[in-house]
């Protein structure tokens, strides 16, 4: 039966997104060794799928919302995917958009002492729409309130202060709205599926057995919406929470993930290594924050003078010896270039300075 939560939501084309999960989930079991990787005609269409909020978690994949001291919290919170045989790392946020459980069986099972107990086999089935990119996210609520500043930004939502009974009608009046394009994921398929599952036991006999399969895109826009008039809440687009930002150094911006730094220096290591530019890239929650430019042959006055001819005088400088100075230039538009004594650092200029820097401005 699905969900109450999934069958409210619509998507545009269900028939084409259904069409295109099973293509994928047959991939996943495939009967012909032989057969065709599987056609993608969604792949860069546009797309709108609508999501009521419900009482619910973060992480779920859905949109939540929560009533706390007064306040009406509202969350796009996503679920994290990734492909059966890989792992986190190849992790994609994902929204649900359907979601089926079926109940397979029910027998006595017995142990290896004898003990009995019947066990009832389910099997859930859910389609969702994993994010190759999107606005810029959020620290989520819970981390929010934690003061957990260096994990990861996931979800994209807003608290209103509102009473009981005007949060409730808000409550249920909201629908969260994703709009996109579909799009290859990043190993260059349509989609993966996702499985998982628990074994019976005495405490809790049931076999369950859950599979996801998901289907790429990139993310325009993720809005709140009232239903009754359609007045827009709140809203992120790619162009007022833009994911990527200012130019640190070369072709590196602000916001990168890995995947971003890869396609555009291959050779880049794991640990964000660039070693033909004898360059550091420094990520922080999980994206480009910094760069740090070393092997550059020249060092203190020598380096100094060439920071100066290229970005203007500098904002603050300290040299003490021939070979040993600190200073920063203002390299771009809210870039600064901080340079020490391993290099030059390159970051956002209302960042804190890096680490042994002691000049102030």
């Amino acid at each position: 039966m699905a969900s109450t939560a999934a069958s409210a939501q619509t998507i545009t084309d269900p028939a084409a997104f259904a069409a295109a999960i099973a293509a994928v989930r047959d991939n996943q079991h495939p009967t012909d060794k032989f057969a065709e990787p599987p056609a993608f005609p969604l792949d860069g269409k546009a797309f709108k799928l609508t999501i009521p909020a419900i009482d619910g978690s973060e992480g779920s994949g859905s949109v939540v919302y929560d009533y706390k001291e007064g306040s009406l919290i509202l969350d796009a919170s996503p679920r994290n995917v990734w492909p059966i045989m890989t792992g986190p790392s190849d992790a994609l946020p994902s929204f649900k958009v359907s979601e089926n459980t079926k109940s397979l069986a029910s027998y006595v099972g017995q142990n290896a002492y004898g003990a009995t107990a019947r066990v009832t086999a389910f099997k859930n089935t859910g389609a969702a729409i994993a994010f190759v990119s999107a606005p810029k996210a959020m620290l989520s609520p819970s981390r929010t309130r934690m003061g957990a500043q260096i994990l990861d930004d996931t979800d994209w939502w807003l608290k209103i202060e509102l009473p009981p009974s005007e949060a409730k009608a808000l409550a249920n009046d909201v629908v969260g709205v994703i709009e996109g394009r579909y799009a290859r994921l990043p190993a260059g398929t349509p989609g993966a599926c996702m499985s998982g599952g628990a074994t019976a036991t005495l405490d809790h006999p049931t076999d369950y057995y859950s599979e996801t399969c998901y289907i790429g895109a990139n993310i325009d826009r993720i809005a709140f919406v009232r239903k009754s008039t359609g007045e827009v809440i709140k809203e992120w687009t790619s162009e007022n929470s833009p994911r990527l930002g200012r130019v640190l150094w070369g072709k590196v911006q602000e916001g990168m993930t890995m995947r971003d730094l890869r396609a555009v220096y291959p050779s880049i290591t794991s640990y964000g290594y660039i070693e033909s530019e004898g360059v550091q890239v420094n990520l922080t929650k999980q994206v480009a924050a910094s760069v740090e430019v070393r092997n550059l042959g020249v060092k203190g006055k020598a380096l100094a003078k060439q920071l100066t001819d290229k970005y203007g005088p500098p904002i603050a400088i300290d040299c003490k010896y021939e070979s040993l100075c600190q200073g920063e230039w203002k390299s771009g538009e809210g870039i600064s270039a901080y340079m020490g004594i391993l290099g030059i650092q390159y970051q956002p200029s209302d960042a804190k300075p890096p680490i042994g820097y002691s000049l102030k401005k």
